[in-house]
């Protein structure tokens, strides 16, 4: 422990090296164990002319000129363990991958190719940074076309600041605005535990070290509760091979300016943080996914990653590319005390804030960033869930980009992050140019995709609520009712509060007749039914109760029928089911049947014509169809006429017999 108070040596061996500190070393050593984890990624998304190799070659140039870090090698110190240093070379030239695509892939090649190359690690010797360029080449002429350069650094090295400032200049020198930046090469950047150091006096480090672990102490004692876990999948390899067999997967949640400028003013108006709104968001989705156990009462933990360079004396500057980077004590509630009412969720996003607020003015974050390093050791044991929060939080805050680079303009920025050692949800929130931007970083399969997209999606949702989702999905696909105090919650406190603002509802049997009876939706259009039974079907189709929702305002219905272990197989059931929602919603533009690729579609739920009463349903407002039919006679039957506004056909076919010689038009019902 003495150690945390001795005055730590320079980092820079001479004016060439520069050794990491505890925690960067720790850091290089966990990616290169462990496939490239914590590696930073950053995507800029151009529009503008052609972006030649050359051009984004210089441009680099100069950024090396400018930052030691950047044309440096990494070595590996021979003088002690697990140590590395970094080592000046001007003749290095940092790897430039030029990547060919298709214009309509642009929002999705680079995270195919980030998909593929994660686990790369970086190559003692070389660089610890990578570009990538991505264009369509039939673009070359197009002055307007979308372009992405990628940029890939290891984390031990920067973080979100600095990394952001840096493609800044990036874009600066790309644009030859500003020339002049790059004249001259910074210093080498200072390590955040000698920052610290240097921040504070012995006396300093004593009482803030020790505040900060009799704080631990008191938040343990005082906290008995079982933390909150998000659901992870069982998986047939251990814990500890996770790197081998798991991969990074990633959602983002994006509000556009006019959203974000709402969503600032009321924060002001309540009188929050954006972060603290977002984060109690966070809070009330993670709540609805945690195991609920009446016999085990829980709480939620969240620990909130902190950016340490505005607390030294004096601060350092986010050009300085390096890692600065600690945390605070995390937030605990009762998984019962989230309020899903409006009133409710600002209160708690001023009792988050206030918590920040007390963790900060204790010294908690230069506390914490002096003993780092030794936790981060721990990294290396067996992977545990013991001591992990339920979700960690990252806010970047305002990044530094302008929306015009020369004759290019910056559309916006996504961040990514390699996690494949991650046991919790990791997530991020970010101001590009005025667009918010709440990033959900998971382990797949340890946290399946649909666990982020749920979890992101609902956190952008109490904001701006305009779809809901009272239902849950297990990890093997079945679709189930919340837990009791959940629904309960949800019923009871947010229905009531955003009902006018819902545009859409995704509902399942046990709990659908009550949800749509509550209260009124003027503003509901969308509805999607899981697991609907034929009986349900004619009696939910035909509620008198309903029929003003369904007869006039529902737009776009996606219908999924219950599975053979539900219902008693009939051949009619589609014909049926069809019958009734066709003469229900007179203003239905678009039906979608079993609309997701994971759900395998049994014979006796596709639509068949070859019955002893036909089809005879016909509607004059629909316009786009997803069904699943039993042969390709049935598909024609289905555009004989009897839909004359239809513009978009999706159909899955069980087999394909010869077509019946004649196909008889039923146009003339129509009339």
């Amino acid at each position: 422990m003495s150690s945390w108070f001795r005055k730590q040596n320079s980092p820079t061996v001479n004016q060439k090296q520069r050794l990491l500190s505890s925690l960067e070393n720790g850091m290089i050593q966990a990616s290169q164990q462990y496939k490239g984890y914590s590696k930073i990624g950053e995507v800029l998304h151009l529009q503008g002319p052609h972006i030649s190799l050359k051009a984004l070659s210089t441009a680099i140039g100069h950024l090396q000129r400018r930052h030691p870090v950047l044309r440096s090698r990494l070595q590996i110190n021979r003088e002690k363990t697990n140590s590395y240093f970094l080592e000046e070379d001007d003749t290095l030239q940092l790897r430039i991958r030029e990547i060919p695509r298709k214009r309509a892939d642009h929002m999705i090649l680079w995270r195919q190719e980030w998909r593929e190359r994660e686990k790369e690690t970086t190559v003692i010797g070389q660089g610890l940074a990578e570009f990538w360029l991505l264009q369509d080449p039939d673009d070359d002429n197009d002055d307007n076309s979308p372009r992405e350069i990628v940029v890939i650094c290891e984390h031990s090295v920067c973080d979100a600041c600095s990394l952001s400032t840096v493609l800044d200049e990036l874009l600066i020198a790309l644009s030859d605005d500003n020339n002049n930046m790059f004249t001259s090469s910074l210093n080498w950047p200072e390590t955040m535990e000698a920052a610290i150091q240097r921040s504070l006096s012995i006396f300093g480090k004593v009482t803030t070290l020790t505040r900060f672990i009799l704080g631990a102490i008191y938040l343990r004692a005082t906290n008995r509760r079982a933390i909150a876990r998000i659901p992870v999948a069982n998986v047939d390899f251990p814990l500890t091979d996770m790197p081998d067999h798991c991969h990074t997967e990633t959602c983002y949640a994006v509000l556009n300016k006019e959203e974000t400028q709402k969503l600032v003013e009321k924060c002001r108006q309540e009188g929050v943080t954006v972060t603290s709104a977002i984060s109690t968001a966070i809070l009330c989705s993670a709540s609805m996914l945690v195991n609920c156990n009446e016999d085990q009462p829980t709480a939620l933990h969240f620990y909130n990653v902190a950016d340490t360079r505005r607390r030294y004396v004096p601060p350092i500057p986010n050009h300085d590319l390096s890692f600065h980077v600690s945390g605070m004590m995390p937030f605990i509630i009762p998984t019962e005390d989230i309020s899903m009412s409006s009133e409710g969720m600002w209160q708690l996003a001023k009792a988050y804030g206030h918590h920040m607020k007390r963790c900060i003015d204790g010294g908690q974050i230069l506390a914490l960033g002096i003993i780092i390093g030794k936790i981060f050791k721990k990294l290396f044991g067996p992977p545990s869930f013991d001591e992990l929060p339920t979700v960690s939080i990252s806010s970047w805050g305002v990044l530094p980009f302008h929306e015009q680079y020369g004759r290019w303009k910056l559309i916006g920025m996504t961040p990514f992050l390699n996690m494949v050692r991650g046991l919790n949800p990791y997530i991020t929130i970010q101001t590009v140019n005025g667009i918010l931007t709440i990033m959900c970083v998971g382990n797949d399969p340890i946290i399946p995709l649909r666990v982020n997209i749920r979890l992101d999606k609902i956190a952008s949702d109490p904001i701006f609520t305009d779809h809901l989702t009272l239902l849950k999905r297990s990890l093997n696909g079945i679709i189930k009712l919340l837990d009791d105090p959940i629904f309960g919650r949800l019923y009871s406190e947010l229905l009531p509060t955003i009902h006018h603002k819902i545009k859409w509802l995704d509902l399942e049997p046990l709990s659908m007749e009550r949800v749509l009876l509550a209260v009124d939706y003027p503003n509901l259009h969308e509805l999607s039914l899981f697991n609907i039974e034929r009986e349900l079907a004619v009696r939910l189709f035909g509620e008198s109760h309903l029929n003003r929702i369904f007869k006039n305002q529902i737009t776009t219905l996606n219908i999924t029928l219950a599975g053979n272990n539900i219902i008693v197989s009939t051949s009619d059931i589609m014909n049926i089911v069809c019958t009734h929602i066709l003469t229900m919603f007179n203003n239905l533009i678009c039906l979608k049947f079993h609309p997701y690729a994971d759900i395998y579609v049994v014979r006796e739920e596709r639509l068949s014509f070859s019955l002893s009463e036909p089809p005879t349903f016909f509607s004059s407002s629909l316009m786009e169809l997803h069904i699943n039919v039993e042969d390709f006679t049935d598909c024609l039957y289905l555009l004989d006429g009897r839909f004359k506004q239809l513009h978009t056909f999706y159909v899955d076919v069980h087999w394909f017999p010869p077509p019946s010689p004649v196909i008889i038009n039923k146009v003339g019902y129509l009339n």
